[in-house]
C-alpha cells in the first residue's frame, strides 16, 4: 500500500519528491536484506547455558558441576527459491524510484 500511495498521483515538481524518496529507503534496506539473505533467513542467535550438578546421594556433595553453552539460531526456510529474485526486483525498483526522485529534486526548477 505505501508504494501505491507514493507512485499514485505523483506531482511532477520537486517540492515533495524528497519526501516521497524518504519513505521508501526503509523499503530498500528490507528488500536488500532479504534479498542478500537468499532461501535461508536467520534470526538473532541465543546462547543456551545448561549447569548440571550431580550429587552424591548418601554425603550431599557435588561429585561433577558441568556447564554446556549451545547457540541456536532460529531460522525460517522460504519454501521457493523465487523470492530471492522477487525481493532483488523490489530492491532494484525502489532504488530507481528513489534515485528519479532525487534527480528531480536537483534539475526541477520549481
Amino acid at each position: 500500500m505505501l508504494i501505491i500511495s507514493v507512485v499514485k498521483e505523483t506531482p511532477s515538481g520537486k517540492s515533495q519528491s524528497i519526501l516521497r524518496a524518504m519513505w521508501l529507503i526503509p523499503g530498500i534496506i528490507t528488500a536488500s536484506l532479504l534479498a542478500g539473505m537468499g532461501d535461508q533467513v536467520n534470526f538473532e542467535t541465543t546462547d543456551i547455558t545448561t549447569t548440571e550438578v550431580i550429587i552424591n546421594g548418601s554425603s550431599g556433595a557435588a561429585i561433577t558441576n558441568s556447564t554446556i553453552t549451545t547457540q541456536e539460531t532460529p531460522k525460517v526456510f522460504l519454501v521457493n527459491s523465487v523470492w530471492v529474485t522477487v525481493h532483488t526486483m523490489i530492491f532494484l525498483s525502489l532504488l530507481v524510484y528513489v534515485v528519479i526522485q532525487i534527480l528531480t529534486l536537483l534539475t526541477k526548477i520549481n
